[in-house]
């Protein structure tokens, strides 16, 4: 990779590019850095490169002209950045994003910012935060060195960039070396242990405890689908749930349901959809509909829709469907049962997440039909999980678009 710097004042790199990391990535011929200095580009004989601002104000502004030369002057077609505090806040996904790239120009800004007009020749603006800088020497070095870290053969481990804090959106577990004791304080006994599953384990926990303690709102970041050993299952319960006048009835299943809801299972990697209703004829009924798309004339037509409906089972009770998941995957389920109405039992979406994660449990999401699942349902399960609410007192989803909306606050990829 090849990183152009842009800066009034290339000194402040010696030690950074002399040391460390970044002298091992270019002695090993995997980075080259270079710099220009807008001075070198200005055509007075004083070398100005700032001016005051029109229209007033404090302080001084640095001058389109030099910078535009100097930007210019940057062989190639470089990937061209401005560190400034208006641009993305950079962090280690856009970090990954850019080791990608052969090539980045880093245009270092001081004193109260460059002329707007420089932004013709930016392709991004990026930000290391919400704080006030001098200039952008330092952000500069930061993306450099979070960037060089992750170009292939660099570090000494492959695998070390990748049990770092944030490389897959939490924070890091955390690390012990001899010796085993030290004032009283002991190297936890399962990394002696010699058992790589359990270590594995341990460290996974760990980590998930400390993201949750330390900066819980990462949680809400994180993707279940990515984390999860164990599946994800969703049930639309049509008995017991409640009329409109709060009486317990069996709700008829809805075609609609059945396609709508399967295919946003299969977005969002879910196990299994299970169609829970104690009628025998309304089983057979959706059996036929779901071979009619799985193994008819439907499955030629429209091979997606068969992807999808192949997760669709039937079940005759909330009970049932537990027991079959608890076969599957060898541990009880963790149940969570949905309402518009909130609970003193209410989990929230972060919660969930992290429960999830750290019990290293399945996950069966309990949808209900008619005016919601009966309370006995909702007392039965581990968790009721926090409403889905917007702005204004209107909560009347759909079941298919409180699925779809629940599943991708658990299972979407941020």
């Amino acid at each position: 990779m090849r990183v152009d710097v842009v800066t009034l004042f290339p000194e402040m790199f010696d030690s950074f590019i002399s040391c460390s990391i970044i002298k091992r990535a270019i002695n090993k011929g995997l980075l080259e850095v270079h710099f220009h200095n807008p001075r070198d580009f200005a055509t007075d004989k004083h070398k100005t490169v700032d001016d005051y601002p029109y229209g007033g104000g404090g302080g001084m502004l640095l001058k389109v002209e030099p910078f535009w030369r100097a930007i210019k002057n940057v062989p190639g077609s470089p990937y061209r950045i401005l560190l400034s505090p208006q641009g993305r806040v950079f962090n280690q996904d856009l970090a990954k994003e850019l080791s990608s790239r052969d090539h980045l120009l880093l245009v270092c800004g001081h004193y109260e910012g460059i002329d707007e007009r420089i932004m013709e020749l930016i392709d991004e603006e990026i930000s290391v935060g919400d704080y006030v800088l001098t200039g952008g020497e330092l952000p500069a070095m930061i993306i450099i060195d979070a960037v060089t870290r992750l170009i292939p053969g660099v570090l000494g481990c492959e695998d070390s960039p990748k049990r770092d804090s944030f490389y897959d959106g939490i924070l890091d577990f955390p690390h012990y070396t001899k010796p085993r004791e030290f004032e009283g304080l002991s190297v936890p006994e399962v990394l002696l242990s010699g058992d790589h599953g359990e270590v594995e384990r341990w460290r996974k926990r760990e980590a998930l405890n400390r993201t949750y303690k330390r900066r819980p709102e990462l949680i809400e970041k994180v993707s279940l689908r990515k984390y999860m050993d164990k599946g994800a299952y969703v049930g639309l319960v049509h008995y017991p749930v409640y009329n409109h006048h709060r009486e317990i009835i069996t709700t008829t299943v809805a075609n609609l349901d059945i396609h709508d809801i399967s295919r946003c299972c299969r977005t969002y990697g879910v196990k299994a959809f299970y169609i829970i209703t104690p009628i025998q004829a309304q089983r057979e009924n959706v059996k036929r509909i779901v071979e009619h798309w799985t193994k008819g004339v439907g499955s030629m037509l429209n091979p997606d829709r068969k992807e999808a409906l192949e997760r669709v089972k039937v079940s005759p009770s909330i009970e049932e469907t537990v027991r079959r998941i608890e076969e599957r995957e060898k541990v009880e389920p963790i149940v969570v049962a949905t309402s518009a109405r909130p609970s003193s039992r209410m989990i929230s979406f972060r919660e969930l997440k992290w429960k999830v994660l750290l019990e290293d449990r399945p996950l069966f999401i309990l949808f209900g039909t008619g005016w919601g699942l009966a309370e006995e349902v909702k007392s039965w399960a581990d968790y009721q999980l926090e409403p889905i609410e917007w702005k204004g007192d209107y909560n009347h989803l759909s079941v298919r678009g409180a699925v779809a909306i629940i599943l991708d606050r658990l299972f979407r990829s941020v």
